[in-house]
């Protein structure tokens, strides 16, 4: 997952982005919402999934947005827990195991409430919901004006 701390940021990641995509950046980021979008061509296997995806989430601490800006380019990162594990936004409740698998780990205190995020694959029509998190469905739904397709549809 790649985490960019300004919408301009996406230029040089993203090969287009859809109206839908556009509605859902303007109302739910920064936030909890990740999007998958078609990559640029180029970009480097390790940002990259299948089909030639990347996913993308706007920050909302100012921490992490202050090193993105700082870095002048989006960071690689993953969630705050291993697989299987709830999620957490206390520092001091992580598993040790993840922080042995990283480079670096700042603790900010206490952010976020706990809950995953949700993961939208925008780079087809109609989008499919791959996590629904703290976004819910019905809200993305709703906005959309229609209904979500589920993983492997």
């Amino acid at each position: 997952m790649l985490h960019c701390s300004k919408e301009s940021q996406l230029a040089g990641i993203v090969a287009e982005i859809s109206e839908p995509a556009r509605l859902l950046i303007r109302i739910f980021w920064p936030g909890p919402l990740a999007l998958v979008f078609k990559a640029k061509p180029g970009l480097p296997d390790l940002i990259t999934g299948p089909n030639n995806t990347t996913g993308i989430r706007m920050v909302a601490h100012p921490v992490a947005c202050a090193l993105i800006s700082q870095l002048g380019s989006p960071l690689a990162g993953t969630s705050a827990n291993l697989h299987a594990e709830p999620p957490t936004g206390d520092f001091s409740a992580l598993n040790p195991g993840l922080l042995d698998r990283v480079d670096v780990a700042l603790d900010v205190g206490v952010c976020g409430k706990g809950t995953a995020s949700t993961v939208l694959d925008v780079s087809c029509s109609p989008p499919v919901l791959l996590r629904e998190g703290a976004v819910r469905k019905q809200a993305i739904e709703r906005l959309l004006g229609l209904s979500l397709a589920a993983p492997n549809s």
